[in-house]
């Protein structure tokens, strides 16, 4: 059988492991407490010079992402404008093509004209001599 043990024993051994940490949570406190007090504080120009450190980073990726963004945009206009250039071309020779093609009509239908005039004109002369 195990022996009984009387209930403030108990009670006063709970009491001290409470105790025990209340105590040991106020020296953690107590010495955070002090190292924030006593602590080394940077100097106004170590402050300073950490914030303008931070910002020439901030400003340093800014930048780059905005030359990244820009390459981008620049890299898809030049794109398109090589194409548009390309279609430019093809147009040009469409067009020049289409006015060969047009004067060689205009050339054949005049040697057509030509043709049929001097008939005309030779009938005229022939109906005119009888």
């Amino acid at each position: 059988m195990t022996p009984n043990i009387p209930e403030l024993t108990t009670w006063h051994a709970v009491l001290g492991l409470l105790g025990i940490i209340a105590v040991a949570n106020m020296v953690l406190w107590f010495v955070s407490l002090t190292k924030q007090v006593f602590g080394r504080k940077p100097t106004l120009e170590e402050e300073m010079n950490s914030s303008a450190k931070s910002l020439r980073s901030e400003i340093y990726q800014a930048k780059n992402s905005a030359l990244k963004e820009m390459g981008s945009r620049y890299a898809a206009i030049e794109a398109r404008t090589a194409i548009l250039e390309a279609r430019h071309e093809e147009m040009q020779l469409d067009r020049e093509r289409k006015w060969k093609e047009l004067q060689h009509e205009i050339s054949e239908l005049r040697e057509t004209m030509a043709f049929i005039r001097g008939r005309f004109e030779k009938k005229d002369q022939h109906d005119s001599t009888r």
